[in-house]
């Protein structure tokens, strides 16, 4: 740098090395147990969790257990012991496995005692658990399970003797915003007048109806479309397209139904589908 000397300036800042502050706000005694429960509507795959804690000794530590959820949106609730120390941070890894929003809920607590009869203290973590995203304490916000997207899924229903109606039950465990509803009818050689309705009810109560707007006749198959703000329109092509109500939410035990004026015996029904946004609720 032709012959010139570089002086570099000295730090504006310093840095203490001893009597620092604690680095988490957060401290666990040897009573102090993590509690992980999950509630789940897909195959059962171990979920990683691991927390690391700086011990009064200075050493960083971190421990790792598994857990694995149920499959039929039921508590599961795994308890690990933790050692004394500030607790840096937890993490919840479902890395590989087929987990996407909407099929499990996962929170993670502290507790005094490792019994079931423990006493919680503070909650870290409530959100979903996916394949592609870990929960992870202190940096995720805590939310309720029926926040944000749903688990978009196609949900079949079971198809009918000829001469019955179909039905889908919201299973327990679930939340449903419905979306569409699709079923096929194929009337038989009698001559009737067939008026098929979509029923919402919450296993006994009429809540809501969405009626064709042709009547079906003998010997025809009819493609019966339901959709959200779909508008109604006569049958054509063998389709009849159908409304239902933007924002249809149902509470488990709800039930999307058929009921088909002048249904005859050797009429059938297919097995109905519909497409739902699914949340967990606990």
């Amino acid at each position: 740098m032709n012959g010139e000397v570089f002086t570099p300036r000295p730090p504006e800042v310093g840095f203490a090395r001893a009597g620092l502050n604690p680095p988490a706000a957060y401290y666990v005694n040897e009573n102090a147990t993590l509690v992980i429960d999950t509630w789940s509507s897909t195959a059962p795959a171990a979920l990683t969790i691991t927390a690391e804690v700086l011990t009064a000794d200075g050493q960083i530590t971190l421990s790792s257990w598994s857990h694995t959820p149920n499959t039929n949106r039921t508590r599961a609730t795994s308890r690990f012991p933790l050692i004394e120390g500030f607790l840096l941070s937890v993490i919840v890894d479902a890395t590989g496995l087929a987990y996407r929003r909407g099929h499990t809920w996962c929170m993670v607590s502290i507790q005094r005692g490792e019994a079931a009869t423990g006493v919680a203290e503070a909650v870290l973590i409530a959100d979903y658990i996916t394949d592609t995203r870990r929960l992870a304490w202190p940096v995720d916000a805590l939310s309720h399970p029926t926040d944000g997207l749903g688990l978009i899924s196609s949900v079949a229903g079971s198809d009918p003797a000829a001469g019955a109606e179909w039905s889908i039950t919201v299973p327990a465990g679930a939340r449903w915003r419905v979306l569409g509803v699709i079923a096929t009818l194929t009337t038989s050689a009698t001559v009737a007048s067939r008026i098929a309705t979509l029923v919402v009810d919450d296993g006994t109560n009429w809540l809501y109806n969405s009626a064709a707007q042709t009547a079906q006749g003998a010997s025809q198959y009819v493609v019966y479309c339901w959709g959200a703000a779909l508008p109604s329109a006569a049958t054509a092509g063998g389709v009849s397209n159908n409304p239902l109500p933007t924002g249809l939410d149902l509470a488990p035990g709800y039930r999307l139904r058929s009921s088909t004026a002048n249904l005859q015996v050797g009429d059938d029904w297919s097995a109905p589908r519909a497409l739902v946004q699914e949340w967990v609720e606990p």
